[in-house]
C-alpha cells in the first residue's frame, strides 16, 4: 500500500456501484472524522464521494458527458490527474481511447483495478508520472477530443507537456486552483490566444475572476 501520513498501514478496499460502472475505492467511512491532519488516501474527496453518491463532481460530469457523447470517438482523451479513474472511464465507456497520467500510487493501484473491473484494458494507457517542468508526453499520432486536467496547481506543466501538437485539441477542461499558483490568467491568455474560447462549465463566457477554484472549458 501506499504511504499515509497519517500512519495507518492499511486501507480497506471496497466496491462500490456508480454512474460510471462498479469502482473499487477505499472506505472513507472510518477515516473521515479524523480530526488530525495529514494525507490519507481513504480520506480523499473522490473516494468518499464515490462511496457515498456513487458520483464524482456531478455538475462537470454532465457536461463533459455531453461533449463526448457528441465527439469523434477516432479521437482519443488524455486524463491528467486520473486518481482512481472516475473520467476515464467515463471516457473508455464511450469509446475513446485513453491516456490516463496519475502519480500516486493509491490511486494507481485503484486506477488499474478499475480499468480492468470495468474491461476497458484494450482503450486505456496508464502513465505513472509525476507532472512538473521536466514532464513530457509523446505525440499520440491522432487527435484529441478532451485533455482533462486536475493537477492541483501543476496545470501549466501538463498543457506545456502537449504544446508541440496542441493545434490537434479539440478542448481542454481545466481545474484553475489560485490558492496553489497566482499564474493562471497566464495559462488562460495562452489557449485563448490560439483561438480557444474560455467557459465556466454552465457555458458562460469566463469573466476573468481567479479569486476561487473552479474548472474552465476550452472549447474552438
Amino acid at each position: 500500500m501506499t504511504d499515509c501520513q497519517l500512519g495507518h498501514t492499511d486501507h480497506e478496499l471496497i466496491t462500490v456501484p456508480t454512474r460510471v460502472g462498479p469502482m473499487r475505492v477505499y472506505d472513507s467511512a472510518p477515516y473521515m472524522d479524523i480530526a488530525e491532519p495529514g494525507l490519507c488516501p481513504a480520506r480523499h474527496a473522490v473516494c468518499d464521494r464515490l462511496r457515498a453518491e456513487g458520483s464524482w463532481e456531478a455538475h462537470d460530469t454532465t457536461v463533459i458527458r455531453s461533449i463526448l457523447e457528441v465527439g469523434n470517438r477516432d479521437k482519443i482523451v488524455v486524463d491528467f490527474g486520473a486518481n482512481c479513474g472516475w473520467y476515464t472511464l467515463l471516457a473508455a465507456g464511450y469509446g475513446y481511447r485513453v491516456v490516463a497520467v496519475e502519480y500516486e500510487d493509491a490511486f494507481i493501484e485503484l486506477l488499474h483495478e478499475n480499468v480492468a473491473l470495468n474491461h476497458v484494458q484494450d482503450r486505456v494507457t496508464i502513465i505513472q508520472a509525476w507532472v512538473d517542468e521536466a514532464f513530457t508526453l509523446s505525440d499520440p499520432g491522432v487527435d484529441v477530443e478532451l485533455i482533462k486536467v486536475d493537477l492541483e496547481g501543476a496545470d501549466k506543466f501538463a498543457v506545456e507537456a502537449c504544446w508541440p501538437w496542441v493545434n490537434r485539441v479539440n478542448g481542454w477542461w481545466i481545474e484553475i486552483s489560485p490558492e496553489f499558483r497566482d499564474d493562471y490568467p497566464h495559462l488562460v491568455n495562452r489557449l485563448t490566444g490560439i483561438g480557444f474560447a474560455a467557459r465556466y462549465p454552465d457555458g458562460r463566457e469566463f469573466d476573468g475572476d481567479y479569486r476561487h477554484q473552479l474548472n474552465l472549458w476550452f472549447s474552438r
